[in-house]
């Protein structure tokens, strides 16, 4: 059973699962008036940075760094627009910066090297995903083999959440979020500088049972900026999302978690899942205002969860960052 609840919390502080991605409904500002405008032959080279930091004792316990690069290219689709990534590398550092050459990051170079286009519709909406069912599968079976020295008795619960976690529509919904995230949500938004539009929305998660998660969040335009340093007129804005999730809700959502996993024992789902969870989101993003262009991402995850026994609280922080610089735009 400590494997089990181990594995819990490893999987809800180490997915994406509660940021907001849904479309931004149109304000009444007058400031920045945000339009689709990506088309053929799009290149940028893109610069990935990701800090993820764990604490179990109240300190930095570890620092997991992760530097990478790819290549962006769009083409005609005749649905509309196929986004394609090329030239993928990843590399892994350590709390003391020591580049990692582990299970784990040969795991991720692999699937890289499988990663799915994206069909982006007229509209700028993702509408499918190629190679799926290859990528799928490679996900699958190099997270069971992580697993694999499992007692036997848990070995079919593991394989029941690992399959949950990674179904189709769970993979689905990570992969639409990241699209949504930085291009789906804004498309058609009319922001005003200086107001800050409050939302309240459900998250259905397909893993859970799609089981309905309530959020707070808030958007902002902050203010015109220069898209990088040959842009002279401040043809980007700089935009920013906050949501947090419902603390009522986050024991539904454990208990459901251990459900899956095949934990029947009532006592056992009370007294894991009472346990408390905070889990904060923020986003910032620069943009071309008449294209979403993105050039600048800047994503942070925080998940906090209480620790009766030690007292402190067990804390993982991510923060990631993309940089785009466009060779044809």
């Amino acid at each position: 059973m400590k494997r089990i609840s181990c594995l819990i919390l490893y999987i809800l502080l180490s997915s994406n699962l509660f940021a907001n991605t849904d479309k931004l409904v149109e304000s009444q500002g007058d400031i920045t008036q945000l339009s689709y405008g990506w088309h053929p032959d799009i290149s940028a080279e893109v610069k990935y940075k990701r800090v993820e930091t764990k604490s179990m004792t109240g300190k930095e316990d570890s620092i997991i760094t992760m530097n990478g690069a790819y290549l962006l290219r769009t083409k005609k689709h005749q649905k509309g627009l196929e986004i394609v990534f090329d030239e993928i590398h990843f590399d892994f550092y350590d709390t003391t910066g020591s580049v990692l050459n582990n299970k784990m990051q040969q795991f991720i170079q692999e699937l890289m090297g499988i990663s799915p286009s994206y069909i982006i519709d007229q509209e700028g909406y993702l509408i499918e995903i190629t190679k799926f069912d290859k990528f799928q599968k490679k996900i699958k079976k190099e997270m069971l083999a992580f697993f694999d020295d499992a007692p036997e008795e848990e070995l079919t619960k593991i394989q029941q959440f690992v399959n949950s976690i990674f179904s189709k529509e769970q993979l689905l919904m990570q992969i639409d979020n990241e699209w949504n995230r930085d291009v789906g949500q804004w498309i058609g938004a009319e922001l005003e500088q200086g107001y800050t539009y409050e939302v309240e929305f459900t998250r259905a998660i397909p893993m859970l049972g799609n089981l309905e998660v309530p959020n707070k969040g808030s958007y902002e335009f902050l203010e015109r900026v220069p898209c990088d340093n040959l842009d002279s007129n401040k043809a980007c804005v700089k935009l920013s999302f906050f949501s947090a999730v419902d603390e009522n809700a986050t024991q539904p959502i454990l208990e459901q978690m251990m459900r899956n996993m095949g934990v029947e024992d009532e006592t056992t789902i009370k007294a894991l899942s009472n346990i408390g969870m905070k889990i904060d989101y923020s986003l910032e993003i620069i943009t071309e205002e008449k294209s979403l262009l993105p050039f600048y991402v800047k994503e942070i995850k925080k998940t906090t969860v209480p620790n009766p026994e030690t007292g402190h609280n067990i804390t993982k922080d991510e923060i990631s960052e993309y940089r785009y610089k466009y060779v044809r735009r």
